[in-house]
């Protein structure tokens, strides 16, 4: 008489579906995690950004227009410096993402705009989005500034107000990593 022999274990076709199953939940979570990293940094180059303007209006003395040859290494990094020395490399200010922001001044020195370099694509609307509440001019482009100097999303002088679907279509169209510009009107409210 012939005894049934008992099998143990996992057979190919098991195994491969456990390891399809941990691998697609690992997707998940690290693509989770990617999200919730890029909105943090999102956020704190909001939060930077806020800083730098607060400062730099703050650094008028009430005059309401910056020295005629303002910029980013001539007056900027020494006086956020003092404020966020972190973010200081050298004569370039460093954003969250890793990547350099520009300030500077227009003609009248009464407009004072700051541009974020390389923006994460999946950043650009979350930033956009949060500048959109305070700033009054808010550009988009590609790296090279293809467009002029780029789409612009908001411009509170011109009546162009901020559309969060136009803001996200303007971001992808911009490429991988694109530029971000902003630009505060000074005034005696410092806004």
């Amino acid at each position: 008489m012939k005894s049934k022999r008992k099998n143990y274990g996992l057979t190919l076709l098991e195994l491969l579906l456990v390891f399809l199953v941990i691998s697609l939940l690992l997707m998940g979570i690290f693509s989770l995690y990617e999200k919730i990293h890029v909105k943090d940094l999102s956020n704190q180059t909001v939060d930077e950004i806020n800083i730098i303007f607060n400062e730099l209006i703050q650094d008028t003395g009430g005059s309401n227009v910056f020295p005629p040859s303002f910029d980013t290494v001539n007056n900027g990094i020494g006086i956020i410096k003092n404020v966020i020395p972190d973010y200081i490399s050298g004569n370039s200010i460093i954003s969250p993402f890793g990547t350099s922001i520009d300030i500077g001044t227009d003609s009248t020195s009464t407009n004072l705009w700051i541009t974020i370099h390389d923006v994460p694509a999946d950043a650009c609307s979350s930033l956009v989005s949060n500048f959109s509440s305070k700033y009054k001019k808010i550009q988009v482009s590609n790296p090279e500034g293809v467009n002029g100097n780029g789409t612009i999303i908001q411009d509170a002088s011109n009546g162009i107000l901020y559309d969060p679907a136009n803001a996200a279509a303007d971001c992808a169209a911009a490429e991988v990593n694109s530029k971000v510009g902003i630009t505060n009107w000074i005034s005696k409210t410092g806004s």
